[in-house]
C-alpha cells in the first residue's frame, strides 16, 4: 500500500513537473514570438519613417524645380511684348538682356542641377536665340553657355526630346534620361522638365532645367536601409 502511495506521489510530482516545464517553455515561446513581432513591427516603422523622409526631401526638390519653371514661364508672358515681333531679331536681342540674370539666379539657386534656360523659338529669327545657364564643369558656379546654331533643331526631333515634346503637348513634360548633344554636354546625362511659353496663343519660347542623372543615382544610392536594404527610383 505504501508502495502505491510513493508511486502515485511520484507520477504527480512528475506529472507536475512536466506541466511546469511545459507552460515554462510555452510562455518561452509566446515571449520569444512576441518579441520578434515587436522587433519586425518597429523594424517596420523605422523604415517606413526614414524612406518617408528621403522621399520628400526629393518630393520637394522636384516641386521646387516645377515651381521655379512655371514662375519664369510666368515671368516671360507678362514681360515678352509681342507686338515687337516684328523686328524679332533685335527686339529678342535686347529682351535678353532682360531675362538673362533671372535665368541666371534661378540656375545659381538650383541646389540640384545649377542649370536653368529658355530657347526662343528658332523659326521667330534668322538665328536660334537662348539663354543657357549652367555648371558644366561641376564647380558650382553657372556660366552662360553658347547658342546653338539653326542646324541643331534640323536634326532628330527625338533626341530633343526636352525642346519638342513640351510643344507637341502642350504642357510641360519630363523627359527620359538623354545624353547631352551638343560639343559643351556631350557627355552627360539628363533628365530634364521643360515647358512650353505662349502669349495670346502664339508658342513664344521653351524654358527648362535639367537634373544631372548621376547626381540623382548619387543620391539614391547613398540610401540605405540597415545592412542588406537599399533604395531605387521608379518611372
Amino acid at each position: 500500500m505504501k508502495n502505491l502511495l510513493k508511486s502515485i506521489k511520484f507520477k504527480f510530482a512528475l506529472s507536475f513537473v512536466l506541466l511546469t516545464l511545459f507552460i515554462s517553455i510555452t510562455l518561452v515561446v509566446l515571449s520569444i514570438n512576441e518579441s520578434t513581432r515587436i522587433v519586425k513591427v518597429e523594424a517596420y516603422e523605422k523604415l517606413s519613417l526614414y524612406v518617408s523622409k528621403n522621399a520628400e526631401a526629393f518630393d520637394h526638390q522636384i516641386l521646387s524645380i516645377e515651381q521655379n519653371n512655371q514662375m519664369l514661364v510666368d515671368f516671360i508672358a507678362q514681360s515678352f511684348d509681342v507686338s515687337q515681333i516684328k523686328d524679332r531679331d533685335a527686339y529678342i536681342e535686347s529682351y535678353k538682356k532682360i531675362l538673362s540674370p533671372v535665368v541666371q539666379s534661378m540656375a545659381e539657386n538650383n541646389l540640384t542641377s545649377k542649370s536653368a534656360y529658355v530657347f526662343f523659338l528658332p523659326e521667330l529669327t534668322r538665328q536660334p536665340k537662348s539663354i543657357w545657364f549652367a555648371d558644366l564643369n561641376f564647380d558650382q558656379k553657372v556660366e552662360l553657355q553658347e547658342e546653338f546654331s539653326k542646324a541643331y533643331f534640323n536634326g532628330d526631333r527625338i533626341e530633343k526630346e526636352w525642346f519638342y515634346k513640351p510643344i507637341d503637348e502642350g504642357k510641360a513634360i519630363w523627359t527620359n534620361p538623354y545624353m547631352g548633344t551638343v560639343e559643351a554636354d556631350k557627355t552627360i546625362q539628363y533628365t530634364s522638365y521643360t515647358s512650353p511659353v505662349y502669349i495670346d496663343g502664339q508658342l513664344i519660347a521653351v524654358v527648362g532645367t535639367d537634373f544631372f542623372v548621376n547626381d540623382i543615382t548619387s543620391v539614391v544610392s547613398k540610401i540605405k536601409l540597415y545592412e542588406t536594404g537599399y533604395a531605387y527610383l521608379m518611372d
